[in-house]
């Protein structure tokens, strides 16, 4: 046998290989399907309805981080963390999410007094649940991801989330309006932690070592601050919104969202929890861990950039056509969100590989930065200008954030700036180039089409121009990929 320094690394790679296999096949599955059933929710309840939950997600957030404390990540790096610590773990979890649900119980009438929605207080009271339903599957979920088996979790996302999609739509057509998503976000996280004890039994012992405690809280600590930072960059829109603006402009813009995040949520929570451990165990090997980050930069945006440069598009005929007139605002919100979730996908990885290199504080400054730049530009910019001043708040954030992450990156990891534009280049160009092919047939066309068959001819051209653009031009970077996913799937 040799005793190559370079063989944990293939081990680990191959291991990693046959969970993304898993996790993107599963990712392009539910992606579709969750477009699908949102976009049919959303037929049946009202922005209102969306205005009230949103207001509820500017706060849970916080509780929610508070009470994971980066378990998860810390059971999933740390090399010293054994059997012994189980007790230790689950104890720690469970204390950490009743107390948090404790805490939400008694903060829920202020959010009633904050946003002027009488309505707020009960639903956000049943969502503190998800604090402690979340905190039940900590423990085996983290030795998921330490052992890099993510096929439970890849199967589970499309099952669970496709009985969640259609409770919530039977509930709709109930008439139960918010209540609907309220019970399907509840109904998720019991469905999770079942899957999850399942898949990875653990003996449910409770127990108190004030060592274990001391480390995983000692990292907690130190990582949770960043995230916090992050969480209020990533709220402080909507807070703003539903302050100033009022519940239903609040729910029109969180469905913009929602649709405009949705594709690089799917991938990212499935990818994510892959990255950190798979990155620390290639720590050793400069080469590969850069071929690696810049790969799954690659890919994801390849995925990413034309679902939403083509849904800002055709938003004009999509939004009417799918989800009815009464969410005709929409439109505007969604295309500015499109454009600017895409230059959020390309930074979406490097905190990941920052913690994997073990700099939380490199972590933590640019998310200080994020928050520096973004949360004071919504507060102020919406309370003067209204929606419109959140447009330009994004318009002029998001890219320096962007350059900022690329600078940080470059700084701490070592890989070449030029070689991560090379990386992103292809989905980047060749998105560009459909966005221009759709908007002159859409402009100098005259032909006189009904929304849908408008909508139609719009999607193929543009997917036409994309994939004849990334296998002539970019042929050689689709080349790389191709020579990727056959690896993964031979793994």
């Amino acid at each position: 046998m040799s005793d190559s320094p370079d063989e944990p690394a293939i081990d680990w790679t191959r291991r990693a290989r046959s969970s993304i296999l898993w996790m993107v096949s599963s990712s392009m599955i539910w992606q579709g399907l969750a477009w699908v059933l949102t976009l049919w929710t959303a037929r049946i309840l009202l922005p209102k309805d969306y205005g009230i939950l949103a207001a509820a997600e500017t706060v849970l957030p916080y509780l929610l981080l508070l009470s994971a404390m980066k378990l998860p990540i810390w059971v999933s790096q740390d090399e010293t963390f054994n059997d012994a610590d189980h007790p230790t773990v689950l104890t720690l979890s469970l204390a950490l999410g009743l107390s948090l649900a404790i805490v939400g119980w008694f903060v829920a009438p202020m959010l009633e007094v904050a946003y002027s929605i009488g309505e707020i207080v009960k639903p956000f009271r049943a969502l503190c649940l998800v604090l402690i339903l979340r905190s039940a599957y900590v423990l085996p979920e983290s030795l998921l991801r330490r052992e890099l088996r993510f096929k439970p979790t890849a199967v589970m996302n499309v099952i669970v989330g496709l009985v969640r999609s259609l409770l919530q739509i039977a509930l709709a057509y109930a008439g139960w309006g918010y209540w609907a998503l309220v019970i399907g976000m509840l109904f998720g996280e019991f469905a999770r932690a079942v899957w999850y004890w399942s898949a990875r039994p653990v003996n449910p012992r409770l127990g108190w070592n004030p060592t274990t405690a001391r480390r995983a809280l000692h990292f907690g600590g130190a990582t949770t601050l960043s995230t916090l930072l992050w969480i209020v960059y990533s709220t402080m829109d909507k807070v703003s919104i539903g302050i100033f603006l009022g519940g239903e402009i609040l729910g029109v813009y969180a469905m913009a969202y929602m649709l405009s995040d949705l594709p690089m949520t799917k991938i990212s929570s499935i990818m994510k929890p892959t990255m950190i451990p798979y990155f620390a165990k290639l720590r050793a090997t400069p080469e590969k861990l850069e071929n690696a980050f810049f790969g799954i930069v690659q890919v994801t945006l390849l995925i990413i950039a034309p679902a939403l440069i083509g849904a800002a598009l055709v938003a004009d005929l999509g939004v009417p056509l799918l989800l009815g007139d009464k969410w005709r605002g929409l439109v505007v919100p969604l295309r500015v969100l499109c454009v600017m979730t895409v230059l959020r996908a390309i930074m979406d990885y490097i905190p990941a590989l920052l913690l994997s290199l073990d700099r939380p504080g490199a972590d933590l400054r640019f998310n200080l930065f994020s928050v520096a730049i973004m949360a004071p530009g919504f507060f102020f910019a919406t309370r003067a200008f209204g929606l419109h001043g959140a447009y330009v708040v994004w318009l002029v954030g998001i890219p320096m954030t962007l350059i900022y992450a690329i600078r940080v990156m470059h700084q701490v990891s070592g890989f070449g700036i030029v070689s991560f534009l090379n990386a992103i280049k292809a989905p980047i160009i060749s998105s560009i180039a459909m966005a221009c092919a759709v908007l002159a047939w859409r402009r100098w066309t005259q032909l006189d089409l009904i929304p849908v068959s408008a909508l139609i001819t719009a999607i193929v051209i543009g997917a036409a121009v994309y994939i004849a653009l990334l296998l002539t031009i970019f042929r050689s970077e689709m080349g790389n990929v191709l020579s990727l996913l056959k690896n993964v799937r031979e793994s």
